[in-house]
């Protein structure tokens, strides 16, 4: 008994279809246009992170200078308010405005026992130095403003004498770089301007 044979499977094979010239072009110029996005992102981002970075460090600083100077008032026992470096200090007389590039701290009654802290105009520095260490040493730089304290009284009036109950207000103004496309000299170089104060008076008034 022959079996009929199965006739073969008729397959119709299609072209497959390739993108046509205008279609790579378009695709590609939207790849081009995503990357450049993100890149410009990117670097907008790390642009952002390093101004804050310069921001907060000068804020830091800041502080700590503010610091420096608040917790060796408290604990004085004389602070006067004058005009010095670190080699002289000159008190500014009774009947004249209390306000000076320096303040010298005494923390006994003894007047040669001292931490005098000072502005160095040509440094444009906030320096400090003591009777026990007389080498100059950097507390905050970049600053612009050259009379840097004053006393007060409680009310924020600048005194005209002294005062035991006198409040030294020490204000920091800093010019700061952010940021640079080159040196320092650049006309691109970006500066941006800060400014601290505080008022800090002695813990013991006797």
């Amino acid at each position: 008994m022959n079996l009929p044979v199965p006739s073969p499977v008729s397959r119709t094979f299609r072209p497959q279809r390739a993108f046509t010239l205008a279609e790579l072009l378009i695709t590609m110029a939207v790849f081009t246009l995503l990357m450049a996005a993100l890149l410009s992102a990117h670097l907008m981002g790390m642009r952002m992170r390093r101004v804050s970075e310069t921001k907060l460090s000068a804020t830091a600083s800041a502080r700590k200078s503010l610091n420096y100077v608040r917790d060796e008032i408290r604990t004085a026992k004389t602070i006067t308010v004058g005009s010095g470096n670190d080699s002289t200090f000159t008190v500014i007389p009774n009947f004249s405005q209390q306000i000076g590039n320096a303040v010298q701290i005494c923390a006994t009654t003894n007047t040669n026992s001292f931490v005098r802290y000072y502005i160095d105009a040509s440094e444009q520095a906030l320096m400090r130095v003591a009777s026990t260490n007389p080498t100059p040493q950097l507390i905050a730089d970049s600053i612009t403003n050259a009379l840097a304290f004053t006393a007060e009284d409680f009310q924020g009036n600048v005194l005209t004498n002294a005062q035991k109950t006198r409040v030294v207000r020490m204000m920091l103004e800093f010019y700061q770089r952010e940021y640079a496309l080159g040196g320092s000299t650049n006309p691109s170089a970006q500066w941006d301007y800060f400014r601290v104060q505080t008022r800090v008076t002695r813990r013991a008034i006797d």
